[in-house]
């Protein structure tokens, strides 16, 4: 049996994981977060052989989810054709505060109507 450990903010106000660790691994996975509580990196124990490995979330000033980008501490993403690229997702959203438009690699999804998958928030997977 594998023990995953959980470490937790000091801010008893808002009580989100900081740290998650495997038993027999060096290195944690880094959570940080907005000062709205929305998640905003996750720094994983993985490398790109210098740096870690980084999942990025951008909001807008309403706090709308607009870019999920995939990177490490050093670039905000890996240029394609580098071994760890993988593509940034993007959202619009339409006034009523729906998404309007998915795009990612394979391209522009219109109409998406599925907001609750898209606020990134913990205990909240994204889709």
């Amino acid at each position: 049996m594998e023990l995953t450990t959980w470490t937790y903010s000091s801010n008893l106000a808002v009580n989100l994981p900081r740290f998650k660790s495997y038993h027999g691994q060096s290195q944690s996975i880094i959570y940080g977060y907005r000062s709205d509580g929305s998640l905003g990196t996750r720094d994983w124990s993985r490398t790109d052989g210098t740096h870690r490995l980084r999942t990025t979330w951008l909001y807008s000033d309403a706090g709308k989810l607009t870019a999920t980008h995939y990177g490490s501490t050093a670039v905000q993403s890996f240029a394609p054709g580098h071994p760890l690229y993988t593509p940034s997702v993007t959202y619009t959203y339409d006034p009523s505060g729906l998404v309007r438009t998915r795009t990612d690699a394979t391209g522009t999804n219109n109409g998406v109507q599925r907001p609750e998958k898209v606020k990134v928030r913990v205990g909240i997977v994204a889709a």
